[in-house]
């Protein structure tokens, strides 16, 4: 049975080896959700929240609905009076016309940087001053997908605002002389988490499903508003495969749609090592399947894998992982 826990994040820590990676570091983190309304057309403040926990992650997906250019920009602001350092890993999808591939790169390249020892990016925050962490362009008629991940070094009066900008007027950059986003945006807001979940199958039972995005979904409480779909919410399967027919068996691994009409694709850290998903669908009571990753074993061998993945914006999550069984095959 799948539970929830803290939300882990790699990330690096400096005075102790900074430049080694350090996996599983559990920390409070929050998350914040932007894709209401996932069409925009004007500059706007779309929040400016405390950050006052450990980790700040943020998803967006939005679509430029006007003539003009637009950008997604997310700034820090120090309040303190003392320096404070920000680590920063940013997966980044679009600007594109295909709203699918903006979610499906933005989760790839965040993912990617879980394997990668460079993937951080340190801000250095003089006391009483503002950064920009990104800035991320919308081309008319286009998405932009992003998951930004940010964690603190200490706990100074810190906060993070994220809004609209139009490109014709770059010098905008704390949001202060940008019309309110109270009417116009809305995020959800969470407490961030890993969702892991330990799952043993043996070659006997044939076939199984492990659901990405399912139930329980965050529920952001002060909005009544539950994600459907768990989008960006980190997933982690601890598979312990085993074979005990007395042949060797293969194991493949497939990508399938659970909703109607869906188009849906995905990406794993399959034992550390990247791995993107093709388009599956389900059109017409006509499914499609996307086989990604196989493993053979011999007669009463066992093998453990790990995947780490996250639902991607821009499809129809929740999606199934099937698992089957197939007696001798290569």
């Amino acid at each position: 049975m799948s539970h929830l826990k803290t939300f882990f994040f790699l990330f690096y820590v400096t005075g102790l080896l900074f430049g080694s990676l350090v996996f599983a570091t559990s920390f409070e983190s929050d998350y914040v959700v932007s894709n209401y309304p996932e069409g925009v057309y004007v500059p706007g403040l779309i929040f400016d929240k405390p950050f006052d926990k450990a980790g700040f992650r943020i998803l967006y997906h939005h679509r430029n609905i006007s003539t003009d250019s637009l950008s997604i920009v997310i700034a820090l602001q120090n309040l303190s009076l003392k320096e404070e350092t920000i680590f920063v890993r940013a997966g980044l999808g679009g600007s594109t016309l295909d709203v699918v591939f903006a979610g499906h790169k933005a989760a790839q390249t965040f993912l990617a940087q879980y394997a990668n020892p460079n993937g951080v990016k340190s801000i250095s925050l003089p006391p009483l001053s503002s950064t920009y962490v990104l800035s991320h362009l919308i081309k008319p008629d286009q998405t932009s997908s992003g998951i930004v991940q940010l964690y603190r070094e200490n706990h100074y009066n810190l906060r993070v605002k994220m809004g609209i900008v139009d490109n014709r007027y770059p010098h905008l950059s704390s949001f202060s002389d940008i019309a309110s986003g109270i009417n116009q945006y809305r995020v959800a807001h969470f407490q961030d988490i890993l969702r892991e979940e330990i799952v043993r199958f043996d070659s006997v039972d044939q076939i199984m499903a492990l659901e990405v995005g399912g139930k329980p979904y965050l529920v952001d409480s002060s909005l009544n508003y539950e994600l459907t779909g768990n989008y960006g919410v980190l997933h982690q399967f601890n598979i312990k495969l085993s074979n005990s027919l007395s042949k060797p068996t293969q194991f493949n691994f497939y990508l399938a749609p659970k909703k109607d009409n869906a188009v849906d694709r995905a990406v794993f850290l399959i034992n550390g090592k990247l791995t993107e998903v093709g388009v599956s669908f389900n059109k017409d009571n006509e499914v499609s399947m996307q086989k990604f990753y196989s493993v053979f074993l011999k007669s009463k061998e066992k093998k453990e894998i790990t995947f780490i993945t996250l639902p991607q914006s821009g499809c129809y999550y929740p999606v199934d992982v099937i698992i089957r069984a197939m007696e001798g095959f290569l």
